[in-house]
């Protein structure tokens, strides 16, 4: 029985209530005890080792934003007009009128957005007497649309189409444009990029042909023989300078695109504007 007045789980024990437990638990409980005055040692020990992590971890964290701020000090005005770039383009595009079902910019949209950024383009370019490109424009659409959309109905086509937005998305930076021309078309204007650049972009390996690859996995189709549609897209890049008119700049990228058509599909041409 336990003496009146000893302690049990720091809670002053009731003298009349006899302590019933074993010999073997009361040693068990001392044991772990032991073992947690042990861990407690073991951490105290380690105090200065942690110290001097700590200090060694804040002279890190000085260097590097002291890196970062002379890297932030070093920006050329390129870099700095790419920041800007970015964020007009973000402004631009949440105040412009949006493709209802793909949440891509309509025509309208579009144009208007584009025609902002290459205000932007020549403002900054104002102190230069070289003729500026303001960047590349592309048109592509889906291969066969017309037989997706027979084949496996029309809300397999529309999911379709929502995986070449989502594709486009992924391989384009923040201040490029995405716009819905119509039907299948997409359009997309890379701002201070040239025709070449973009085509090169989407050049695979050794290719001598961009492509565009997309792999869809219907929802509507799973389930009846079908589990994935192999997306390839045709298109017509154009190179846009300044003063370069851009309804006439996508005329010229759709002939390329329709001869991407004509000579077997499945590529990316530069328009030819001879």
């Amino acid at each position: 029985m336990r003496k009146p007045g000893i302690e049990r789980g720091g809670q002053p024990l009731n003298p009349e209530i006899p302590d019933t437990r074993s010999r073997e638990e009361l040693l068990r409980e001392i044991a772990l005890k032991e073992l947690e005055i042990s861990a407690l040692k073991d951490q105290v020990a380690e105090i200065p080792d942690l110290k001097r992590r700590l200090v060694a971890g804040e002279a890190l964290i000085k260097k590097l934003l002291e890196r970062i701020k002379r890297l932030f000090q070093e920006l050329n005005f390129a870099d700095k007009d790419r920041i800007e770039l970015t964020l007009v383009v973000e402004k631009l595009q949440e105040k412009a009128q949006k493709d209802p079902k793909f949440d891509v910019l309509n025509i309208q949209g579009f144009e208007e957005t584009v025609q902002g950024v290459r205000e932007l383009l020549n403002r900054n370019a104002e102190n230069s007497t070289e003729k500026k490109t303001h960047g590349a424009l592309m048109i592509i659409d889906i291969d066969f649309f017309r037989k997706i959309n027979s084949d496996f109905g029309h809300p397999a086509a529309d999911e379709a189409l929502q995986a070449l937005v989502d594709e486009l998305r992924r391989v384009t930076r923040n201040s490029d444009i995405i716009g819905r021309w119509g039907g299948e078309e997409f359009v997309v204007f890379f701002p201070n990029s040239s025709a070449e650049e973009i085509h090169q972009k989407f050049k695979p390996g050794n290719n001598r042909h961009a492509t565009f690859h997309v792999n869809c996995k219907p929802k509507s189709i799973i389930g009846n023989g079908e589990s994935e549609i192999n997306i390839t897209v045709s298109g017509g890049i154009v190179s846009m300078n300044e003063g370069d008119d851009l309804k006439k700049a996508i005329k010229d990228a759709d002939k390329a695109l329709l001869s991407a058509k004509e000579t077997g599909r499945d590529k990316i041409l530069i328009a030819d504007r001879s």
